[in-house]
């Protein structure tokens, strides 16, 4: 079935020129700031600006922007015609359809047609009309602008991955300002793609991928919603934001000790106190005493982004002037691994010797940090890896590599660079003894002790994995990594890795609200999973596999609820499975 999509005009279509008209510069800037580009102006007609810009030749629509500079055309008596209908025909003729262009992206053609919105790839597709954009597939160089973190452990190694899929050598080049370039050839000699590494923190990152200075920005925390606007625009849809987002990575903001200290759990409230100065002594949360030593991060690092909103900001607690902050996540591990009475926060990734806390909820929820705690999301300050890429079309070469750091390949780069990977993995009901001890915690929780055991009867011979879905806050949409990840659960089913598998989609949820409310909602929550599922996987599940949706509303909450990201841990669809035992007759 063809999903029907709805999607706002694009800014910019790549676009060959002929000739030049003019080499005078204008500027053309949209009123919400979303556009703003400079660029020769090569010509103008039927309400469209051709200008030549350092991303190449680029189509805006008049009506769209204001055009400033000496060379901008007269518009006064014009009328802004902007024919934008198409026809697109694939080279065996099997697809033939007519409609409006509504943008064109990673070489693919978004067209509205009169039954419905399609997407077609550019690939074996001739496009006739006005408004075809040239696909530019001669583009072969991209620049990556990630965090210093990144670009230290992750990227070059995606970046030799990527290299080795193509079966590529490489030459490695380094400007004076520090931007590294490795060329990428074929056997033949030929380049496959020149991609430029430039080092920062994750702010600079996101401004140079807004300035057009980069294609592609990694960083260590979310964009805020400003920034996205910057990027997409402000009227940009819900599929534009979705696909300038891409969860490159899974990180936990680890709470970290020296090897022989006793204190073995700590508070949220508690890891406030300690590093706002408030707590200085170790006896004060069950250690020796002794003086506690800060070693921490600054605010504008990735890091320290992710501490300050997790934990000082929901406080309303600022940075002991004693804490010594450190110039990268390893220096922290280091300083703390050598001080006995230290403690700081460092990336999962950069643990070294020291050895991490578990987080000990006000409701007596404990989570220790660890691979598949955050690989699901249940470890309080777990964080995500993103790649972000703009909204207009990006070079095909950069797009691929894109979706090579998907593949499974890349996700052994990503453990081998210490890193917690979207792989796919599960453990038995023995080692989620945790959850079923948070279910029978004295609690607000509005569950009887029958429904948990109708819980724990379900999953006692099932495995979990590691899988979970979350939804944006305050929404009924998927956010984006469980959108990759119904996609991710698709193929799987269709390549035969559950096989003779029930599938278990379980919904839970936090416990605001009246129980049996939640307990509709967890259901309606898991059947939404399952229906997209099913759509993903099309007409081929396979008939030995199983899927079922369910849902315990507030039962086995994973964090406390009485913070806001202990809810929304506990607002998951999890999935789990079951072999499927087949009754036998003999006769």
């Amino acid at each position: 079935m063809q999903k029907s999509l709805k999607f706002s005009v694009t800014a910019a279509l790549m676009l060959t020129v002929a000739h030049v008209a003019s080499a005078d510069e204008v500027k053309l800037q949209s009123d919400d700031n979303s556009i703003n580009l400079s660029g020769d102006l090569i010509d103008f007609k039927n309400g469209v600006y051709f200008i030549r810009t350092d991303l190449g030749a680029l189509r805006i629509s008049a009506d769209r922007v204001n055009c400033i500079g000496a060379a901008c055309p007269d518009l006064e008596g014009q009328e802004a015609v902007v024919n934008d209908q198409v026809r697109l025909r694939t080279d065996d003729g099997s697809i033939e359809l007519e409609g409006r262009l509504v943008k064109f992206e990673d070489e693919t053609y978004f067209v509205e047609t009169t039954i419905g919105d399609f997407q077609l790839a550019s690939d074996g597709v001739q496009c006739v009309g006005e408004a075809c954009p040239a696909v530019n597939l001669d583009v072969r160089e991209f620049m990556i602008s990630s965090s210093n973190e990144l670009t230290r452990n992750l990227i070059p190694g995606l970046v030799d991955g990527y290299a080795d899929y193509l079966n590529a050598s490489q030459e490695r080049t380094t400007d004076a300002s520090g931007i590294e370039a490795i060329q990428l050839a074929s056997a033949s000699g030929d380049t496959e793609a020149t991609i430029q590494l430039a080092s920062s923190d994750s702010a600079t990152a996101f401004n140079q991928l807004v300035d057009g200075e980069s294609t592609l920005a990694a960083t260590t925390r979310a964009v805020a919603t400003e920034e996205l606007n910057q990027l997409i625009g402000l009227n940009a849809d819900d599929l534009a934001r979705a696909r300038s987002e891409n969860v490159l990575a899974l990180d936990g903001l680890a709470i970290v000790v020296a090897p022989d200290n006793p204190v073995r759990a700590i508070s949220e409230a508690d890891i406030a106190r300690i590093f706002s100065g408030e707590i200085t002594n170790w006896a004060e949360i069950g250690g020796n005493d002794g003086p506690i030593s800060l070693y921490a991060r600054s605010k504008e690092s990735g890091s320290g982004s992710v501490f300050f909103d997790l934990l000082m900001d929901p406080a309303r607690s600022t940075m002991s002037l004693d804490a010594q902050l450190l110039g990268s996540d390893s220096d922290v591990a280091d300083a703390v691994q050598g001080d006995p009475a230290g403690i700081g926060f460092t990336s999962f990734s950069t643990l070294g010797e020291t050895r991490p806390l578990a987080i000990r909820g006000e409701c007596g929820i404990q989570t220790p940090a660890t691979d598949f705690t955050i690989k699901t999301e249940e470890y309080p300050l777990t964080r995500r890896l993103f790649m972000y890429r703009p909204g207009a079309s990006i070079p095909k070469v950069a797009s691929e590599f894109l979706d090579y750091t998907k593949t499974e390949e890349a996700q052994d780069i990503i453990t081998t660079a210490g890193f917690v990977d979207q792989g796919v993995s599960a453990v038995s009901v023995n080692e989620q003894g945790l959850r079923f001890v948070a279910s029978v915690l004295p609690s607000e929780v509005d569950v009887t002790y029958e429904q948990i055991q109708d819980m724990m009867l379900e999953l006692a011979p099932a495995d979990r994995v590691s899988l979970t879905y979350r939804f944006e806050q305050g929404s009924a949409r998927l956010d984006t990594r469980a959108e990759a990840d119904i996609i991710r659960l698709a193929e799987m089913i269709k390549r035969g890795d559950f096989s003779n598998k029930e599938l278990l989609l379980i919904g839970f949820t936090d416990s605001i609200g009246l129980g049996d409310l939640n307990l509709e909602l967890s259901r309606a929550r898991a059947e939404q999973i399952r229906d997209e599922l099913l759509q993903a996987i099309g007409e081929d599940v396979p008939e030995d596999v199983v899927i079922r949706a369910t849902g315990y509303g507030e039962m086995s909450p994973l964090s406390c609820n009485d913070t806001l990201n202990g809810r929304q841990i506990n607002r998951r669809v999890e999935l789990w499975t079951k072999d499927i035992i087949r009754s036998s007759t003999s006769f």
